[in-house]
């Protein structure tokens, strides 16, 4: 191919994925034909141009062995639908990641230019969310979520916080890798850090709160950043929330009262509390009816939404415990793709938690060439994290978000032998 003709579909390609950031905060036809288009391109150029290395390798031999799997449970159950189409296509998230690593490797400045599409996503969404905060309605005229919550552009559709806690790594790293250590520029950084605890707070969402304390205390521990320094940073941001959580009222009766509430009421277990809640645990039973149902291959993928309302898996006529998912990925996995489809993934977590302990005793033998990589872990190992709720394993906008990360991940295994 000609060098011209290939780099500028590497240029265009670049352009599409840059976009990705604002398009998530549409809602999932756009990212879906972003992740559509970006990957085919880069996939015709591989192609083309022989470079096997890409498919070459255990991430993609893994990932087409879960992938052929999930096409198999899904035939054995009859489950080709608008829902359960999920388990033949889901090996386009793998095609995903290895797009975002060919653009890495064939883009020098890919990487940092990536990160100011998520700087300047992020802050306009604080800006907007601010404004719908005291006014009651976005720049846009947009109205609150329910339950007081602020949703911004997201509207009525709850995943600004979701959005905000699982892309804050990138808004990190930018600071990080692409800013002079300055004085500064640390300024900036915390009171960006705080602001992000301050609007996931605001949003009520209780997940996406944790999820970005988890992603932050992880960041922190993985750079090499000065003790002093970090423990500021982290007392800045803890400080914050507790005042944020104890002082305006809202606030407090969502993340206080009502989890308070969910934790104990109508509790039927001997531990005396509920798993997250009522709810919850009822959708945890349900997937575990469809587990003993078929234990080795479950009901199908995606198909928890369909099945939780049948005689032998509902809890009562009143469809109590129905739900587009179980809210957990592992008890998701488990009910639809029996213990096999379980296994593929417990296993990839386990597997990621051993790469990213080794990462972490080398950097601190002063192998500063493994940071990157050992960040590019962080998210994932907290999307896997088996002990806290979760979207559906099989939600496009989610998948997007989290196989993002992995493409990052790939560039710095492969392509830096770190």
């Amino acid at each position: 191919m000609n060098k011209e003709i290939y780099d500028n579909l590497i240029k265009i390609n670049s352009f599409i994925l840059y976009i990705l950031p604002i398009s998530l905060v549409t809602g999932p036809f756009i990212p879906n034909l972003i992740v559509t288009l970006a990957s085919f391109i880069s996939l015709f150029l591989i192609i083309y141009n022989k470079q096997l290395k890409y498919f070459d390798n255990l991430f993609f031999k893994f990932f087409l062995l879960f992938s052929i799997y999930l096409i198999i449970t899904s035939a054995l159950n009859r489950n080709f639908n608008l829902n359960g189409i999920s388990g033949y296509v889901y090996i386009r998230y793998s095609i995903f990641s290895i797009a975002i690593w060919h653009t890495l490797e064939n883009n020098n400045n890919f990487f940092r230019n990536f990160t100011k599409f998520i700087l300047l996503t992020v802050l306009l969404l604080f800006i907007d969310s601010i404004f719908q905060y005291f006014n009651g309605t976005n720049l846009l005229g947009m109205q609150k979520s329910s339950y007081n919550k602020i949703s911004s552009f997201f509207g009525r559709d709850v995943k600004l916080g979701a959005y905000l806690a699982r892309i804050y790594l990138f808004f990190f790293l930018f600071f990080y890798l692409f800013l002079d250590k300055k004085f500064l520029n640390i300024i900036y950084l915390n009171l960006l850090n705080t602001l992000f605890a301050i609007i996931i707070l605001l949003t009520g969402e209780r997940t996406s709160f944790l999820i970005f304390i988890l992603n932050f205390l992880l960041i922190n521990f993985v750079i090499k950043k000065g003790f002093l320094n970090k423990t500021i940073t982290i007392l800045i941001v803890a400080l914050t929330s507790i005042i944020i959580v104890t002082n305006i009222e809202d606030v407090k009766i969502r993340y206080i009262n009502n989890t308070l509430t969910q934790l104990t009421e109508s509790n039927t277990n001997s531990l005396g509390y509920n798993y997250f809640s009522k709810g919850h645990e009822n959708h945890y039973r349900i997937a575990y009816k469809m587990f003993n149902d078929n234990k080795f291959f479950g009901q199908g993928p995606n198909s928890f939404r369909n099945l939780c309302g049948a005689e032998k898996f509902r809890l009562s006529v009143n469809g109590e415990g129905c739900s587009t998912h179980p809210h957990n990925i592992y008890i998701q996995l488990l009910g639809e793709t029996g213990l096999i489809g379980f296994l593929f993934v417990f296993t990839a977590f386990f597997y990621i938690c051993c790469l990213f302990i080794n990462d972490l005793l080398k950097i601190r033998e002063k192998n500063k060439n493994l940071e990157n990589r050992a960040l590019f872990y962080v998210p994932i190992i907290v999307y896997l994290f088996p002990f806290i709720p979760t979207g559906s394993f099989f939600n496009s906008w989610v998948n997007i978000i989290i196989y993002l990360p992995i493409g990052f991940l790939l560039n710095e295994i492969f392509s830096k032998n770190g």
